[in-house]
């Protein structure tokens, strides 16, 4: 099952956090709610990958951390079967070559979230758009 983006005239937008420390987490998602975004949270790979397989709403972003217990984000991203955007929380240094997305660096504070998410979407909105005939 391939879990689509969602179209970008819906105001609220859609993220999904996968990230197993507690307090990271809880921070993380009280930024994005804060900022208007709908939050859906999970505390590892396995359980992210369940909510692709049971047919999880429709998601406008995933937000991972790199490094999880069961599996690492890349793995992740590749095994969800999704179109959209993953940015990946990281507090060490990691090969940049191979990721498939951006890295937010942690410690990271509100303002760095919405600028990193500020710039991813609005690659996933100018592919969206239609093309100037």
């Amino acid at each position: 099952m391939v879990v689509e983006c969602v179209g970008v005239e819906r105001m609220r937008k859609k993220v999904l956090v996968v990230e197993d420390d507690f307090l990271v987490r809880l921070i993380v998602c009280h930024y994005l709610e804060s900022m208007g975004w709908q939050v859906t949270e999970v505390e590892s790979g396995r359980a992210a990958l369940e909510l692709f397989v049971d047919g999880v709403d429709a998601v406008d972003a995933v937000l991972t951390d790199l490094l999880l217990p069961d599996m690492n984000g890349v793995d992740l991203a590749r095994r969800a079967q999704t179109k959209c955007p993953f940015i990946f929380m990281s507090g060490a240094a990691v090969p940049l070559k191979e990721l498939p997305g951006p890295v937010l660096y942690k410690p990271f504070d509100e303002a760095s979230l919405r600028a990193m998410l500020t710039d991813v979407m609005a690659g996933v909105d100018a592919l969206a758009e239609p093309s100037p005939s």
